[in-house]
């Protein structure tokens, strides 16, 4: 997407851009967002976007303006104007828990927690004015177990719009859920740390163990030891050659690396091991089982490939 500059516009999109401002200045917004969306059809630029979600919030379209940001969120972090443009229309589509993921990422401290508050007021207020709809959402997401994957990821993409203390509440007992999908759980642990929830929590693992997870230490997978190194790994394989299968590769490895987030770098240790295991199942061929070492790898490489496998349907 191109800069914030009108003089990007040619002759008939600035006579097009002068007639909305003449059309926003008597009020009639609905016929200055028609025009302004005509124009950034035609070109995307920064201020079109920005004048037109601020359009749409003044005439209460908030999941259209919401679309609008999504277009380019980024250039809605750039300043205080822009960002608290980004907060309303997001606390208007009761987008808690996306709102928070971004808002904690913040450097400035006093704006962070001036946001929170206003988040946590909004929390309140629709806890008071959806009363029975947020008890019906939370009942599905806290029994989440009873679905299978789809439908659980359908609910979990609902559940972003709970406020945080429900989410929390219903998400650490959907951890020690042996029915709730892997891939569910990684989510809602990853959730966890982009709040930047503080507990210890509990994980019903893939292996049958209930393991403990201290959410504050946590990295996002990307940044995990065990990523990094199993993505050097391949940039330097023979799949360096071959784009086409690199980029499948690279998706199963991730797809396989989040079903036991957060415990990769507890599991893979030996690289040079799993990337033979992963990469040889991926050509369907055979790892070589003949010591303890691979024995381990390829028991429990077994086990979430399987869980791939059902996702797939292969």
């Amino acid at each position: 997407m191109r800069k914030n500059s009108i003089d990007d516009l040619s002759a008939s999109q600035l006579n097009l851009y002068e007639s909305a401002q003449i059309s926003k200045s008597k009020d009639d917004f609905t016929t200055a967002i028609d025009k302004l969306i005509e124009i950034y059809d035609e070109v995307q630029l920064n201020f079109i976007n920005c004048e037109i979600v601020n359009l749409l919030f003044k005439e209460k379209r908030y999941r259209e303006a919401k679309k609008y940001i999504l277009l380019n969120p980024d250039v809605y972090l750039l300043n205080v104007d822009n960002i608290k443009l980004f907060v309303k229309v997001f606390l208007e589509n009761a987008d808690f828990i996306l709102l928070r993921k971004t808002v904690t990422s913040f450097n400035d401290e006093k704006l962070k927690h001036e946001i929170f508050n206003e988040i946590n007021v909004y929390e309140l207020n629709y806890e008071k004015q959806f009363h029975d709809s947020l008890q019906s959402k939370v009942r599905e997401f806290a029994h989440l177990g009873n679905y299978e994957f789809f439908k659980q990821k359908e609910i979990l993409e609902a559940s972003m719009k709970l406020p945080l203390d429900y989410f929390v509440k219903y998400g650490k007992y959907l951890l020690i859920d042996p029915f709730v999908h892997p891939l569910i759980k990684s989510s809602i642990v990853d959730t966890f740390r982009e709040v930047n929830f503080k507990e210890i929590v509990s994980e019903y693992f893939i292996d049958g163990n209930v393991k403990k997870i201290k959410i504050a230490n946590l990295k996002k997978l990307e940044e995990t030891k065990s990523f990094k190194m199993i993505i050097l790994k391949i940039d330097n394989s023979r799949l360096s050659k071959d784009p086409i299968n690199k980029t499948m590769f690279l998706q199963y490895i991730k797809l396989n690396f989040m079903i036991i987030y957060p415990f990769n770098d507890i599991l893979i240790k030996n690289i040079n091991l799993w990337f033979e295991y992963f990469y040889n199942n991926f050509i369907g061929e055979t790892f070589c089982a003949d010591n303890d070492e691979r024995n381990k790898i390829n028991a429990m490489g077994t086990l979430i490939l399987s869980i791939y496998s059902k996702i797939l349907n292969v």
